[in-house]
């Protein structure tokens, strides 16, 4: 397994527009129109082999929750708006180099990009290789532990499960979503039983720790009619049991996560987490 590849993608707008929808809906146009141009094909079905991140302007810290509302009645639209002074840039994650050298070809080859609200220009391209280490759990007799995993959930994220939207960051889907990356970047399944075992014996959802907010996400729009998905964000909290000789293979799990984020439609920029582990007493 070599890892991940990281694409920091900057463009310079030639003219000042508003996106009037969740801004990885844009970053996600970009990027397969280039995909597209480059011969690359991501299936709508399969778990795609690729994450990205909300396009936003350089310098700004937090994603911009432009698109993301209480309710699917609200008046006011929140876009964002993009000066021609700015610099926009998003992040792509691929897990395979032959696609990652495609793309960047692709997009040197044509740095001046065509959309709807106008033009933009390739202003730079920084790629890096992410390492996530294999997810091994260990054997070893150890002692037990507890501990608090916080995860903030940066932008909107959607956990399924048969089909139906679950607005609540449940544990179980956290951990299978983890489990499934790991899958589709190694092919392993070695993981499974560790997933397992934690979602069943080990890890509950601290509901009193819960700071998440449900929302809806526009997506855009079909025939003038827009289209909202049921999402959440904000922070979240998880009560682990577990042998300290287990830490290491969840950390992995974790990096991986905040690498390619979780839940479904991480190919419009759902999803992005930070996470961290605390000590609690016995």
């Amino acid at each position: 397994m070599d890892g991940i590849i990281e694409l920091a993608i900057k463009l310079k707008p030639l003219n000042s527009f508003y996106i009037p929808s969740w801004p990885g809906v844009f970053a996600a146009k970009i990027f397969y129109d280039a995909a597209s141009s480059a011969g690359l094909k991501f299936s709508k079905i399969e778990e795609k082999a690729f994450s990205l991140t909300p396009i936003k302007p350089e310098g700004m810290s937090e994603y911009y929750m432009a698109g993301v509302y209480k309710s699917k009645d609200e008046k006011s639209w929140r876009w964002l708006y993009v000066n021609e002074a700015d610099i926009l840039l998003f992040n792509v994650y691929l897990f395979s180099k032959d696609s990652a050298s495609k793309l960047v070809s692709e997009l040197n080859r044509n740095p001046v990009i065509m959309e709807p609200c106008g033009k933009l220009e390739l202003a730079g391209i920084e790629g890096k290789l992410i390492t996530i280490g294999q997810v091994k759990e260990k054997s070893a007799d150890s002692e037990w532990i507890n501990l608090r995993l916080t995860v903030e959930y940066l932008t909107p994220t959607r956990f399924m499960m048969r089909g139906l939207c679950l607005d609540y960051p449940s544990h179980v889907r956290f951990l299978k979503s983890l489990g499934k990356s790991y899958h589709v970047l190694t092919g392993s399944e070695d993981v499974r039983y560790f997933i397992d075992k934690l979602t069943l014996l080990q890890i509950e959802y601290e509901k009193t720790g819960d700071k998440t907010v449900q929302c809806y996400v526009d997506i855009g729009h079909e025939d003038r009619i827009r289209r909202f998905i049921r999402a959440f964000y904000g922070e979240a909290n998880y009560i682990l049991h577990i042998r300290e000789c287990e830490v290491e293979a969840l950390q992995q799990l974790l990096k991986l996560g905040e690498v390619v984020g979780v839940g479904v439609n991480r190919g419009l920029g759902l999803g992005r987490i930070k996470t961290r582990l605390t000590a609690l007493p016995d």
